[in-house]
């Protein structure tokens, strides 16, 4: 006998674990940190070139104010790849959350089957009781 809708898995819908959520934000911060990096070097890129060849003879405060934005820019850019280390703790996190994962989709797949055999025994005992 098949499950009753009650309690089937389509009614409750996946498996949902807090590890997913933090996963998906955790995957969202890498992915705006990696695209304020790569904004970050194109900017310090552009700077340094802008301070090697200076095309429109600016003055003294437009060179100080550039090479003021450019020590900022690197700070910020030591900062981003320092905390870019945490990617290997992130990868771990997300393992970790997989493998519960897929212990938790075996334990529902084992209770689904106990559940099964159960209601199957209790529809032979109430067709046992009803014949006699």
């Amino acid at each position: 006998p098949a499950l009753p809708a009650s309690l089937s898995p389509e009614v409750f819908g996946p498996p949902k674990t807090p590890h997913k959520q933090k996963m998906a934000e955790v995957e969202k911060r890498t992915l705006e940190a990696e695209a304020m990096l790569q904004s970050l070097q194109s900017r310090v890129s552009a700077l340094e070139k802008a301070r090697t060849v200076d095309h429109h003879g600016g003055s003294d405060v437009v060179r100080r104010s550039q090479i003021e934005m450019l020590k900022n820019l690197r700070k910020l850019r030591g900062a981003l790849l320092e905390e870019g280390g945490d990617l290997t703790t992130v990868k771990e996190e997300r393992d970790a959350a997989l493998e519960e994962n897929a212990k938790l989709r075996k334990d529902l797949a084992k209770a689904q089957y106990r559940i099964q055999h159960l209601l199957r025994a209790v529809a032979e005992l109430d067709a046992k009781g009803a014949a006699a």
